[in-house]
């Protein structure tokens, strides 16, 4: 454990290194801020300090707020033969999907182009004889040699 300043802290596990910001209660491995209870990291950090992990944890998992969770009594349900099912839920009938996926990897729809969707293509015209459907390298109509 390495103290870069009050709050943040970086630990070395093997290769790796991790940011822990006590503070913020964050660590660069993300357990931390996801469970909002002291990673590993935070707790190496904090047994460093000679710090208590119960100020990091969340409110969630304190043994009051546990005992308020289960404050209400819950009864359990009743048989499932006695349950009161609408007849148009009970005639419904749900079947599984249909046939199998073919094998292979799944073809995909294509993206036309714009001149695909009803533009017309440009006509090539060739600009030794005038005429289309053709350019001037492939032109086989001979221009007169013009003698000025």
């Amino acid at each position: 454990v390495i103290e870069t300043n009050k709050y943040v802290y970086t630990v070395l596990d093997g290769i790796t290194q991790f940011t822990v910001c006590l503070h913020q209660r964050t660590c660069t491995c993300g357990r931390f801020q996801l469970d909002e209870l002291p990673c590993p990291h935070a707790l190496a950090v904090l047994t460093i300090k000679h710090t208590g992990y119960e100020k990091y944890c969340s409110d969630y998992y304190t043994r009051k707020n546990l005992l308020l969770t289960y404050q209400f009594q819950m009864d359990p349900l009743p048989d499932e033969s006695t349950w009161n099912t609408p007849t148009h839920v009970l005639e419904e009938v749900v079947l599984p999907p249909h046939g199998k996926r073919p094998p292979g990897r799944p073809k995909n729809k294509r993206h036309t182009q714009l001149r695909e969707d009803g533009f017309k293509k440009a006509k090539i015209t060739c600009s030794n004889c005038g005429q289309q459907d053709h350019n001037r390298k492939t032109c086989k109509n001979v221009r007169p040699y013009d003698q000025e």
